[in-house]
């Protein structure tokens, strides 16, 4: 069901791009926690979907993540990564319980930080030279260092590394998943999570500090509000990360009255 998105992710406007890759999500996901666990949450209702559902989300995660691994642009990489995060909280959803909700609800306010933060990068890189090719982000650390160290935030937090926010995100979904016993699909979620830092970090992160490009000696202008998107982002996903705890039990009172 997800194979459309690395064509609409490529083809569309960027901007247009990451309202779908994030506004979408949060509505699909607030849809599906109201119908699946209010509607159909008790025995003998959940028993069949939640096989199901656990299933679907260690497929989404593995396929997401393995063609992530193989694109050279990266809006499609995005569009995989997009995929495999959407894997990821449906370990939240098949858990059943106020900290799984509490969980996706968190871990979609990080998700949209951090994809409005990748995103914003992308638009002013690709508006500057004309290209969305991984390869040409090569030395960015040279040419933007603020542009290099927003890309590396992001690249940070959907990898799960601490202290970003994605790290406490995964963590919430993981722990709701264990108190629940799904402790195979645990695995498979940190199998995934560890497969997925070589394209954030090894494909992206890695070659913007330490390749060397020719026009390194090209700066990148940054739009004033494009910036202030870029500082507010990158501090909320920093933030999220040192001071998770208060936003998670915002998450939880959502959760509670959301499942009432």
């Amino acid at each position: 069901f997800h194979m459309w998105a690395p064509d609409v992710y490529e083809g569309a406007p960027t901007p247009i791009t990451a309202f779908i890759s994030v506004a979408s999500k949060a509505a699909g996901f607030a849809v599906l926690l109201r119908v699946l666990i209010t509607a159909f949450g008790a025995p003998p209702a959940s028993q069949g979907w939640v096989i199901l559902v656990a299933a679907i989300s260690a497929v989404t995660m593995t396929v997401g993540n393995i063609l992530a691994i193989h694109q050279d642009n990266i809006k499609r990489m995005l569009a995989y990564s997009s995929i495999a995060q959407a894997g990821y909280m449906l370990i939240g959803v098949v858990s059943l319980s106020e900290l799984g909700v509490a969980a996706v609800i968190f871990y979609l306010g990080v998700y949209t930080l951090t994809n409005i933060a990748a995103f914003t990068v992308v638009t002013i890189f690709a508006r500057v030279t004309g290209s969305e090719e991984i390869d040409a982000y090569a030395g960015l650390s040279r040419r933007s260092p603020y542009l290099a160290f927003a890309m590396l935030m992001a690249m940070l937090s959907l990898g799960g590394i601490p202290p970003m926010g994605g790290f406490f995100g995964k963590l919430y979904l993981f722990s709701a998943a264990i108190e629940r016993g799904i402790i195979w699909l645990v695995v498979v979620g940190v199998l995934n999570s560890i497969v997925s830092l070589y394209y954030y970090l090894g494909r992206v992160a890695r070659p913007m500090y330490v390749k060397r490009s020719e026009d390194e000696d090209k700066p990148l202008p940054i739009p004033a509000p494009l910036l202030g998107t870029l500082v507010v982002t990158v501090l909320g996903i920093v933030l999220l990360g040192v001071f998770p705890t208060p936003f998670f039990n915002l998450a939880r009172m959502a959760a509670g009255v959301f499942l009432r």
